[in-house]
This record gives structure tokens, C-alpha cells and sequence, in this order.
């Protein structure tokens, strides 16, 4: 259940900042098809690109570890 909770943490975090790059879309008054780059809005959010990165590659990881069999 540690997995469990650490994971349902990180998954909060991450759809606070996907809101977070929603609303910095609204606010740069562009849309998806003005093709506005990912890294423009991470660096109006103050988003640090490695710790993204290793993020991502975290909750991949603790996505794996729910879908284990108990025991293993």
C-alpha cells in the first residue's frame, strides 16, 4: 500500500501541473493549434525540465509496481 499511496501522490502532483500547463495555455491567449512547444510553458511555469524527465520515469515505474501480482 506504500507503493499504492506514493503513487496516487505523484499522480496529484502530476495533474496539478498538467492544470497548471492548461491555464499557462489560456494565458500565453494561444491555442493547441498555434503549436505553443511544451518547454515554452514549462519555463512560464518555472518547471524544471530534468526533474520532469525523472518524474516521468518514476511514475512509470510505480505504474509498474501497482499492476505487480502481491508477493512478487
Amino acid at each position: 500500500t506504500s507503493h499504492f499511496s506514493h503513487y496516487v501522490n505523484s499522480h496529484t502532483k502530476k495533474s496539478d501541473l498538467l492544470k497548471k500547463i492548461r491555464i499557462e495555455h489560456q494565458g500565453l491567449q494561444c491555442e493547441r493549434r498555434d503549436r505553443v512547444n511544451n518547454s515554452v510553458i514549462w519555463e512560464g511555469l518555472g518547471v524544471d525540465l530534468l526533474l520532469l524527465h525523472i518524474e516521468r520515469s518514476q511514475l512509470r515505474w510505480l505504474r509498474q509496481l501497482v499492476r505487480m501480482p502481491p508477493g512478487r
